[in-house]
């Protein structure tokens, strides 16, 4: 009996590496596809919400399969306490552990990175106050 219970956890061990490998494949990637801001909604403190795509804002970012980043944010300089914000969107897109949508750019200075996008169907949702105490609600929708 002692034998058999020895091949088994040769064996186990022997096929864990391979089983750690495979499960760390399949952890979920973001949907590829272009997204596009359709709610840009930025509240600062003690202040009303502003509408920053009725301002002229633009969030437009597309995901590759490789889970590489391409595309614009734009707020024009009167929504961005006189100078405007022109980032390409340049970086990758991952899934973290709680299930949560989350961009990396470069440079990596641009406040959306703090934002953990909720998927609801075919929109990523994030509602977030900034450690500066900004709130940032943003929905982006998948384009087809």
């Amino acid at each position: 009996m002692s034998r058999r219970l020895t091949r088994a956890a040769v064996l186990a061990a022997a096929l864990l590496p391979a089983l750690l490998v495979s499960c760390s494949s399949m952890a979920p990637t973001p949907e590829a596809g272009r997204y596009i801001a359709t709610r840009f909604a930025v509240t600062a403190p003690s202040s009303a919400p502003a509408d920053w795509l009725a301002g002229g804002a633009v969030f437009d970012v597309s995901i590759a399969e490789s889970s590489t980043t391409s595309g614009r944010l734009f707020v024009p300089a009167a929504l961005a306490d006189g100078a405007a914000i022109d980032a390409d969107l340049a970086g990758v897109a991952f899934v973290d552990a709680a299930g949560r949508l989350q961009f990396v750019f470069r440079p990596a200075d641009l406040f959306v990175e703090s934002l953990r996008f909720q998927r609801v169907g075919q929109t990523f949702t994030a509602d977030t106050v900034t450690t500066d105490g900004v709130r940032v609600a943003l929905t982006l929708t998948r384009q087809r």
